[in-house]
Protein backbone atom coordinates (compact mmCIF):
# COMPACT_ATOMS: atom_id res chain seq x y z
CA UNK A 1 0.00 0.00 0.00
CA UNK A 2 2.77 2.54 0.94
CA UNK A 3 4.15 1.51 -2.36
CA UNK A 4 1.55 2.80 -4.39
CA UNK A 5 1.29 6.09 -2.48
CA UNK A 6 5.29 6.40 -3.88
CA UNK A 7 4.14 5.56 -7.02
CA UNK A 8 2.07 8.38 -7.24
CA UNK A 9 4.60 11.12 -6.22
CA UNK A 10 7.69 9.23 -8.14
CA UNK A 11 5.92 7.35 -10.99
CA UNK A 12 4.38 9.78 -13.17
CA UNK A 13 3.75 7.24 -16.48
CA UNK A 14 1.53 4.73 -15.03
CA UNK A 15 -2.05 4.90 -15.75
CA UNK A 16 -3.25 4.45 -12.19
CA UNK A 17 -0.94 7.54 -11.38
CA UNK A 18 -2.28 9.52 -13.97
CA UNK A 19 -5.86 8.43 -13.45
CA UNK A 20 -5.51 9.64 -9.53
CA UNK A 21 -3.51 12.80 -10.16
CA UNK A 22 -5.96 14.17 -12.82
CA UNK A 23 -9.62 12.82 -11.42
CA UNK A 24 -9.43 12.30 -7.48
CA UNK A 25 -6.66 15.04 -7.22
CA UNK A 26 -7.63 17.45 -9.86
CA UNK A 27 -4.11 18.02 -11.19
CA UNK A 28 -2.91 19.45 -7.76
CA UNK A 29 -0.73 16.12 -6.14
CA UNK A 30 -0.28 18.61 -2.84
CA UNK A 31 -4.28 17.54 -2.73
CA UNK A 32 -3.26 14.02 -1.23
CA UNK A 33 -2.11 15.39 1.62
CA UNK A 34 -5.76 17.11 2.54
CA UNK A 35 -8.14 15.43 0.89
CA UNK A 36 -11.02 13.33 2.52
CA UNK A 37 -11.94 9.75 2.21
CA UNK A 38 -15.41 9.60 0.68
CA UNK A 39 -17.43 7.06 0.18
CA UNK A 40 -17.73 7.97 -3.57
CA UNK A 41 -13.75 6.56 -3.53
CA UNK A 42 -12.78 3.11 -3.92
CA UNK A 43 -12.00 1.00 -1.04
CA UNK A 44 -7.90 1.26 -2.01
CA UNK A 45 -7.70 4.70 -2.82
CA UNK A 46 -9.94 5.37 1.07
CA UNK A 47 -6.74 3.12 2.45
CA UNK A 48 -4.27 4.99 0.78
CA UNK A 49 -5.52 8.35 2.07
CA UNK A 50 -5.41 6.36 5.73
CA UNK A 51 -2.15 5.68 5.41
CA UNK A 52 -0.86 8.74 4.50
CA UNK A 53 0.38 9.96 7.28
CA UNK A 54 2.95 6.79 7.88
CA UNK A 55 4.62 8.19 4.41
CA UNK A 56 4.32 11.70 5.02
CA UNK A 57 7.70 11.98 6.48
CA UNK A 58 9.93 10.50 3.53
CA UNK A 59 8.03 12.53 1.37
CA UNK A 60 9.75 15.64 1.14
CA UNK A 61 9.09 18.68 -1.66
CA UNK A 62 11.74 21.06 -2.19
CA UNK A 63 10.72 24.69 -2.37
CA UNK A 64 12.38 26.15 -5.60
CA UNK A 65 9.75 28.92 -6.93
CA UNK A 66 7.24 27.67 -4.17
CA UNK A 67 4.46 27.94 -6.33
CA UNK A 68 3.60 24.47 -6.18
CA UNK A 69 4.39 24.16 -2.26
CA UNK A 70 1.34 24.82 -0.23
CA UNK A 71 2.64 26.42 3.14
CA UNK A 72 0.80 24.58 5.90
CA UNK A 73 0.48 21.36 4.52
CA UNK A 74 3.40 19.95 2.48
CA UNK A 75 6.47 18.54 4.00
CA UNK A 76 8.85 21.01 2.70
CA UNK A 77 9.80 22.74 6.14
CA UNK A 78 12.19 20.81 8.95
CA UNK A 79 8.88 21.04 10.69
CA UNK A 80 7.20 19.06 8.47
CA UNK A 81 3.05 19.83 8.50
CA UNK A 82 3.15 23.45 9.70
CA UNK A 83 -0.21 23.00 10.86
CA UNK A 84 0.29 20.53 13.29
CA UNK A 85 3.61 22.14 13.89
CA UNK A 86 1.90 25.08 15.51
CA UNK A 87 -1.47 24.10 16.53
CA UNK A 88 -1.10 24.58 19.31
CA UNK A 89 0.15 28.38 19.28
CA UNK A 90 -1.80 30.70 20.01
CA UNK A 91 -3.33 32.68 17.02
CA UNK A 92 -1.95 29.84 14.93
CA UNK A 93 -3.26 30.51 11.33
CA UNK A 94 -1.33 33.43 11.12
CA UNK A 95 -4.05 34.63 9.21
CA UNK A 96 -2.41 32.48 6.04
CA UNK A 97 -5.05 31.02 4.06
CA UNK A 98 -5.30 27.11 4.16
CA UNK A 99 -4.73 26.65 0.41
CA UNK A 100 -1.83 29.89 0.75
CA UNK A 101 1.49 28.71 -1.14
CA UNK A 102 5.13 29.61 0.11
CA UNK A 103 5.01 32.06 -2.82
CA UNK A 104 1.88 33.86 -2.40
CA UNK A 105 3.51 34.53 1.36
CA UNK A 106 6.94 36.27 -0.62
CA UNK A 107 6.42 39.83 -2.13
CA UNK A 108 8.96 42.17 -3.20
CA UNK A 109 12.15 40.14 -1.71
CA UNK A 110 9.52 40.09 1.79
CA UNK A 111 8.01 37.79 3.53
CA UNK A 112 4.66 38.88 4.57
CA UNK A 113 4.32 37.43 7.72
CA UNK A 114 3.05 38.32 10.94
CA UNK A 115 5.33 39.56 13.41
CA UNK A 116 5.71 35.91 15.52
CA UNK A 117 4.03 35.81 18.93
CA UNK A 118 6.05 32.07 20.15
CA UNK A 119 8.79 30.08 19.77
CA UNK A 120 7.75 28.03 17.27
CA UNK A 121 6.47 30.63 14.71
CA UNK A 122 9.81 32.72 15.54
CA UNK A 123 11.85 29.20 14.32
CA UNK A 124 9.62 29.37 11.60
CA UNK A 125 10.54 33.02 11.03
CA UNK A 126 13.98 31.83 10.96
CA UNK A 127 14.13 29.45 8.11
CA UNK A 128 12.28 31.72 6.03
CA UNK A 129 15.53 33.76 5.91
CA UNK A 130 17.48 30.93 4.80
CA UNK A 131 14.74 30.24 1.76
CA UNK A 132 15.77 31.72 -1.44
CA UNK A 133 13.05 31.36 -4.00
CA UNK A 134 14.06 30.53 -7.68
CA UNK A 135 12.17 30.07 -11.40
CA UNK A 136 12.99 26.47 -11.02
CA UNK A 137 9.94 23.77 -10.53
CA UNK A 138 9.11 22.80 -7.17
CA UNK A 139 9.86 19.13 -6.87
CA UNK A 140 9.21 15.88 -4.98
CA UNK A 141 12.09 13.89 -3.37
CA UNK A 142 12.24 10.44 -0.77
CA UNK A 143 14.08 10.79 1.98
CA UNK A 144 14.68 8.03 4.51
CA UNK A 145 16.93 8.53 7.14
CA UNK A 146 18.62 12.00 5.93
CA UNK A 147 19.14 9.94 2.51
CA UNK A 148 17.88 10.54 -0.66
CA UNK A 149 16.68 8.01 -3.25
CA UNK A 150 15.23 7.29 -6.12
CA UNK A 151 14.15 3.39 -5.67
CA UNK A 152 11.44 2.26 -3.13
CA UNK A 153 12.82 -0.21 -0.69
CA UNK A 154 10.39 -2.42 1.11
CA UNK A 155 13.03 -4.03 3.51
CA UNK A 156 13.86 -0.22 4.01
CA UNK A 157 10.51 0.81 5.08
CA UNK A 158 9.70 -2.29 7.05
CA UNK A 159 13.02 -1.46 9.06
CA UNK A 160 11.91 2.37 9.72
CA UNK A 161 8.57 1.22 10.76
CA UNK A 162 9.86 -1.29 12.98
CA UNK A 163 12.58 1.20 14.34
CA UNK A 164 9.84 4.06 14.95
CA UNK A 165 7.53 1.56 16.73
CA UNK A 166 4.70 1.03 13.82
CA UNK A 167 3.48 -1.57 12.33
CA UNK A 168 2.90 -0.74 8.81
CA UNK A 169 1.25 -3.67 7.17
CA UNK A 170 -1.88 -3.47 9.53
CA UNK A 171 -5.39 -3.48 7.15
Amino acid sequence: MLKLIWLLFFQAGSIWVGWIKETVLSGDLSSFWTIQPSTRNSWLLNKLLKLRGEIYHWIRLRVRSGTSTRFWTDNWSPFGCLQSFLENDSNFSLGIQDDATVSSLFIDNHWILPQPRSDKQLELHVFLTTLELSSEDDYYEWEVEGKISSKYSTGQVIEMGTTNGVFLFAL
